[in-house]
């Protein structure tokens, strides 16, 4: 696996904006013989380590990690310390939570103080 460099605010930016704009939903509504497209291991892969960065800042046992296994991209929630699979999630869950989770972080920074 490549090393994958910070994520800038302009990448986030632009992230927030393809997930506003609905394309997940639109994903959902897609028939299951059509085949959707899978997210991008490159995005994933920068969602995963901004969430480190924040699990670091916090001193969390959770680390995440982004593994492609016969070419499907699975991420996981590992213990630190014990070394054992936490939760393993499909990463259209996690541009899901990347989403609600910016809309949080939106609403924190709107707030008039």
């Amino acid at each position: 696996m490549e090393t994958i460099g910070p994520v800038k605010n302009q990448e986030i930016n632009i992230l927030k904006e393809d997930l506003g704009s609905n394309k997940i939903d639109q994903h959902r509504k897609t028939p299951q013989t059509a085949q959707a497209s899978p997210p991008d291991i490159v995005v994933i892969s920068r969602i995963v380590q901004a969430m480190n960065n924040y699990l670091n800042t916090m001193e969390s046992d959770v680390k995440i990690k982004v593994c492609k296994i016969n070419g499907e991209i699975i991420v996981r929630a590992i213990s630190k310390e014990k070394g054992i699979i936490i939760k393993t999630i499909k990463p259209e869950k996690l541009l899901t939570l990347n989403t609600a989770i910016s809309g949080i972080i939106g609403l924190l920074a709107n707030a008039k103080v």
